[in-house]
């Protein structure tokens, strides 16, 4: 059986074990760099500081050191050094909205309530976990997926890893994504209360003038090769304050602005996580 988090009771009764002897005294193992004891982890989700603690949720399959299956793995520490492994968090739900994975996203605290922004596939969706102050308590909210599909009119080739910020009185999400044909995306949406979501800017058409400058290298939006950046993955581009010109860029914690200017160009370095 399963639980409400899609969690199964032999997975839930699995102890939270440490490394086998014959793993931690691998001298390739990183030491000062979180892995799980066991299996296969990508993708960093939602590290947050809340009651004293650093919480790490991370994408993980806990069945084989393989990808796929992907739940959410937990992990907490007090100083980012040493950690302690944690039950899992969040796993697929046969038949529901993340069936077949519950992928990337974020963890934020407002108004001293942790809640956690993931996708889940199939289709990909946005959804919304609450967790109690101790971050060892999960619901998912009732009404789930909160954005069910891309705006009307797009044919994207991704829609997933939310991440969330508070902006003024409202909240905004970016969803990483991608046109056919090679062009990254990022889709912007606004929200009052952090569970009833709208788009509030259309995405430039594939041929507009917007221009990314990596290195010394400048490619233009709408000719960029699938070589160079085929989705926007974990990377928020929304407008924060048209008079000055300037724009969020974030990856997962909290952003920075750097200066947007009236020739609609767009100078920064990439980060490759």
């Amino acid at each position: 059986a399963r639980d409400e988090l899609g969690i199964t009771d032999a997975l839930r009764a699995r102890p939270v074990q440490a490394p086998l002897a014959s793993a931690a005294a691998d001298p390739h193992r990183p030491r000062y760099h979180f892995l799980p004891a066991h299996n296969w982890m990508n993708d960093p989700n939602g590290l947050v500081w809340h009651e004293g603690k650093y919480h790490l949720f991370y994408q993980y399959n806990p069945h084989a050191a393989v990808w796929g299956d992907m739940h959410w793995g937990h992990a907490e520490s007090t100083d980012l050094i040493h950690w302690k492994h944690l039950p899992i968090a969040l796993a697929p739900v046969p038949g529901g909205y993340d069936k077949d994975g519950v992928f990337s996203g974020c963890c934020r605290v407002f108004n001293d309530a942790p809640t956690i922004f993931y996708t889940g596939v199939s289709p990909e969706t946005q959804n919304i976990v609450t967790c109690n102050g101790s971050l060892t308590e999960f619901r998912r909210y009732a009404h789930n997926p909160v954005i069910a599909h891309p705006p009307a009119g797009l044919n994207v080739t991704a829609f997933r890893d939310p991440c969330v910020w508070r902006n003024g009185s409202e909240y905004r999400m970016v969803v990483g994504s991608g046109l056919r044909g090679g062009n990254g995306l990022a889709l912007l949406y606004s929200s009052s209360d952090l569970f009833h979501w709208h788009a509030t800017a259309s995405p430039p058409p594939t041929t507009a003038p917007f221009k990314i400058q990596k290195d010394r290298s400048v490619y233009t939006y709408g000719r960029l090769r699938k070589s160079t950046i085929s989705r926007w993955q974990g990377v928020a581009l929304t407008w924060r304050d048209k008079r000055q010109k300037k724009v969020w860029v974030a990856a997962k914690l909290p952003p920075t602005i750097i200066p947007f200017n009236k020739g609609r160009q767009l100078r920064c370095n990439l980060c490759y996580g």
